[in-house]
């Protein structure tokens, strides 16, 4: 038991004495192969960029979300109706639609299985339209940009409809904001602008 205990002490004395040296090594060894050195910051560069539109027309995109196959889905609007467009991954145009009736600023694209779902809100011209400045507007379309339904949502005040999200069961939720009181929203306002979610079934 002496001879251990001796031992150990010998074994810290010579780790104590040595700690200056190795820790310089580590940290030489540790600089050589891990850190980076200082440059100065630079912005990005221009690596690719198009144009859409053409002359006359008032094209602006929204949102964007890039795709599994190198491509991206882009919404906006186009003379203030809903666009919806296909890059591909040679970021050549394969596909847009344009849909009746003015949409807001505001505009989220999602993608689902089978195409994309579009969230905003409309200002009118639509059927299901409840009136008011703007109506919750949600449209579905398919992969290669063909509407499949749209619907509206809200009362007679400004309602708008800002975001989609998946839950965990395979529903979705929208969410936003509104002032109605009346139409979708009867009995539920809180006496000013509250925000609002949305949830609906994958159907």
């Amino acid at each position: 038991m002496h001879k251990v205990l001796v031992f150990v002490l010998i074994l810290v004395v010579l780790i104590t004495g040595c700690a200056p040296a190795i820790r310089e090594k580590l940290q030489t060894v540790y600089k050589d192969n891990y850190s980076v050195p200082n440059q100065p910051v630079l912005p990005p560069n221009i690596v690719f960029q198009k144009l859409i539109g053409s002359a006359g027309i008032k094209v602006e995109i929204l949102d964007c979300k890039a795709e599994a196959d190198g491509g991206f889905i882009l919404v906006g609007r186009k003379d203030y109706r809903l666009w919806i467009a296909k890059l591909s991954v040679t970021r050549a145009l394969q596909w847009e639609t344009t849909v009746p009736g003015s949409i807001s600023s505001g505009i989220h694209v999602f993608q689902v299985n089978d195409g994309y779902l579009v969230a905003g809100g409309n200002g009118g011209s639509v059927a299901g339209y409840h009136g008011g400045s703007l109506d919750g507007w949600l449209l579905k379309f398919d992969l290669n940009g063909n509407l499949s339904w749209d619907k509206c949502f809200g009362g007679s005040g400004e309602d708008m409809l800002t975001d989609i999200a998946k839950t965990y069961d395979g529903n979705y939720v929208v969410c936003g904001y509104t002032d109605s009181t009346d139409g979708d929203l009867t009995g539920l306002n809180h006496g000013n602008k509250d925000a609002w979610i949305i949830s609906f079934d994958s159907n």
